[in-house]
């Protein structure tokens, strides 16, 4: 039977350099969920993300991704159900832009074999989707960061995996880029059925895309439901320390305006 849970944590605790705790985290992502993770600086949103990966082991707790502990997967398993995207990446070599991509099919193509013509036009399909489509045989280095950045998100696609971790997924890039982004990634969840789970600092993104938001404050929850639910005027004010109001656009959606502060005398 299918886990009814795709990313699960259980009194998740990490402490880092005696100092930083990331504490009492319980959350449950279901399949198909575009998920958000917003928070101060230093708060532990990335720490969380590479808790949910596996590349961290809890101090106390559990995480597991679709009823399974990471510890408990083999690599080639564990990539075929979870993509992790950290924040930076860089490559050494000069491969093409559609070579990268490519590479996200490594856990499902078999090792004696090169990637099929099948893998190729999965890449080449998800690069056009985010814009790239001139830049397919271009040297990835040759690209700005932003580029860059959308090449990654791509190759991370084009694992197909049932969890799909990303660390700030739209830093570097413009307005345009991060709205086409965003709406691919919530189509992505809603079509396929992949979850999603996504840190990042753009709080109107976050409320416009994500089924629901965790906020995070100095290693505990703050809050965490649906758009309304996190995101209000007060929980802006203790999360953050700024003076927001909600807003109703012309089609309902809630919007997020920040007040500007008070001349101090």
């Amino acid at each position: 039977m299918a886990s009814e849970t795709a990313v699960k944590t259980s009194a998740l605790t990490y402490r880092h350099n005696g100092s930083f705790r990331l504490s009492g985290i319980n959350m449950e992502v279901r399949p198909g969920e575009f998920f958000g993770i917003a928070g101060p600086n230093g708060c532990g949103k990335t720490t969380l993300l590479r808790l949910l990966s596996g590349a961290l082991v809890p101090l106390e707790g559990e995480v597991e991704l679709c009823g399974k502990a990471p510890s408990a997967m083999s690599a080639r398993e564990c990539a075929r159900i979870m993509a992790f995207l950290p924040a930076e990446m860089a490559v050494s070599y000069d491969f093409t832009v559609k070579e990268i991509a490519v590479m996200g099919r490594a856990p499902h193509a078999r090792w004696w074999k090169d990637y099929s013509s099948q893998d190729y036009a999965a890449a080449q399909e998800t690069l056009c989707a985010l814009g790239l489509a001139a830049a397919l045989e271009k040297p990835i280095n040759a690209l700005s960061s932003g580029e860059r950045r959308k090449v990654f998100i791509a190759q991370a696609i084009c694992q197909q995996p049932k969890v799909l971790l990303l660390d700030e997924p739209t830093s570097h890039l413009d307005l345009k880029c991060q709205i086409d982004t965003f709406s691919l990634l919530a189509a992505l969840a809603k079509k396929s059925g992949t979850t999603i789970v996504a840190v990042s600092h753009d709080i109107a993104m976050l409320m416009r895309y994500c089924d629901r938001i965790l906020l995070l404050k100095t290693g505990s929850m703050a809050a965490c439901g649906t758009p309304e639910e996190a995101i209000t005027a007060g929980i802006m004010r203790t999360v953050y320390g700024v003076e927001t109001q909600l807003l109703r656009g012309e089609d309902g959606e809630p919007q997020l305006f920040l007040k500007k502060p008070q001349k101090s005398l």
